[in-house]
């Protein structure tokens, strides 16, 4: 059965890479998730293959809102932001997320590169 989630955000740039790599990671072990976003980097994302862009804001299964009280004190913490996120929407979409590579998920063009 495939399920249809659009996560919002409202973060910084620099916390929306963070999720970037939390998206592909869920998207990679669950192809049955179809996922769009929106966030205050939308250019972030302009050419990730993961994202369904037919998922909007309104026709979807499930709208999220990245809340994440961790992220503002990502410091003190042992854990990678890309951790919380990827551990975050793990449990609002009661799935298990396997951690792909650490690093975020950026797709350039080639002019951009």
């Amino acid at each position: 059965m495939i399920m249809r989630v659009f996560i919002q955000d409202q973060h910084c740039p620099g916390d929306t890479l963070e999720i970037t790599a939390a998206v592909r990671d869920l998207c990679v072990s669950h192809p049955d998730i179809r996922v769009n976003v929106r966030t205050t980097a939308q250019e972030l994302w302009d050419n990730n293959p993961h994202l369904d862009k037919s998922v909007t804001r309104l026709d979807n299964d499930m709208s999220l809102n990245i809340e994440m009280p961790l992220l503002k004190n990502v410091n003190s913490h042992c854990w990678h932001s890309i951790d919380i996120v990827r551990d975050y929407l793990a449990d609002q979409l009661h799935v298990r997320i396997p951690p792909g590579p650490r690093r975020v998920d950026l797709h350039l063009t080639e002019e951009e590169k």
